[in-house]
């Protein structure tokens, strides 16, 4: 059994998006890039959001851009949309077609 610390012996890192570092013998997460930049992931993530019939008379409190990860073998940007009435978390992925998915929460 290998644990994180030495996943470069004779395995690949189990993390999609994990790379193997081999000075340190431990996986890590890879620098990603997207080339979409902040304030427009928010926009088009914040006009999905006003258009979806799933959120309609529903008002955003607040966004945040998250970070950059994999969603089915793709980048994206995620945007945090915090619900003003209810509190909740919508939390969306950009991609650099600048297509926008809604991401499970797990």
């Amino acid at each position: 059994y290998e644990d994180p610390y030495s996943c470069c012996l004779d395995c690949e890192c189990a993390i999609l998006g994990e790379i193997c570092n081999e000075e340190t013998k431990k996986c890590e997460m890879q620098e990603m890039e997207i080339n979409i930049s902040d304030v427009r992931a928010t926009e088009l993530a914040i006009n999905y959001f006003e258009n979806s019939p799933d959120y309609q008379g529903l008002e955003i409190n607040s966004t945040e851009v998250t970070g950059v990860n994999m969603h089915d073998e793709e980048l994206v940007k995620m945007v945090r949309i915090q619900v003003a009435e209810e509190g909740w978390f919508v939390h969306l992925g950009v991609t650099e077609d600048e297509e926008v998915i809604e991401l499970p929460i797990l």
